[in-house]
């Protein structure tokens, strides 16, 4: 993968309680928002809702990244996402980081139902595939598909959602690689029911 590959400017890193943008471009809307969306994670991580272990230890630990983007769902505002993703993969690569995770937050649509967003999420990670192998996980939590050759595991949230697991104050994706699940179902045997909600 390209070393030299770099972000768009709507993505943004944690350190020592504050968020930093890789780029001194990042758009002004941007930087109003991510903060609040950080702030909004913090309380979701501390409560029962939230989806995963997975999602939880990287929120607790300070490993994730957040994207902060327009409309979900749209082909010509993907470039950005598609940019950013390479970033995650190029970075969890080099750290080798077990919970390093992407989220992925939009601007509020609101969705006319729960079928609406779904139809959204599928639409979005479609413009993101080389091939088309959408496919949902056997509960129906997640979406599996390849990106650059390698595995990844989609959870989407918005809040209107069905599952309080998946609700969020904005419509959000969280991106993990698949080999990160499998590190961690075989760290914590006695409890594989955490790994997902």
């Amino acid at each position: 993968m390209n070393s030299l590959l770099k972000p768009s400017p709507r993505f943004f890193f944690p350190r020592n309680g504050t968020l930093f943008s890789y780029s001194t471009l990042s758009p002004s809307e941007t930087r109003v928002t991510v903060q609040e969306i950080d702030e909004q994670l913090a309380r979701w991580s501390d409560e029962t809702q939230c989806p995963s272990l997975m999602t939880r230890l990287a929120l607790k630990k300070k490993e994730y990244r957040i994207g902060v983007y327009q409309r979900l769902g749209e082909k010509a505002l993907i470039a950005e996402l598609r940019r950013d993703l390479l970033y995650y993969q190029q970075e969890q690569e080099r750290t080798d980081s077990p919970y390093l995770s992407l989220i992925a937050v939009f601007d509020d649509v609101h969705f006319e139902s729960e079928a609406a967003f779904q139809r959204a999420l599928q639409r979005h990670l479609s413009y993101l595939m080389e091939e088309k192998d959408l496919r949902p996980s056997a509960d129906g939590k997640a979406f599996f598909f390849h990106f650059e050759g390698l595995p990844y595991s989609v959870t989407g949230m918005y809040p209107g959602s069905s599952n309080p697991s998946r609700q969020f104050y904005r419509p959000a994706l969280i991106f993990n690689l698949c080999e990160q699940f499998e590190a961690l179902a075989q760290a914590v045997p006695f409890h594989p029911r955490a790994l997902s909600r």
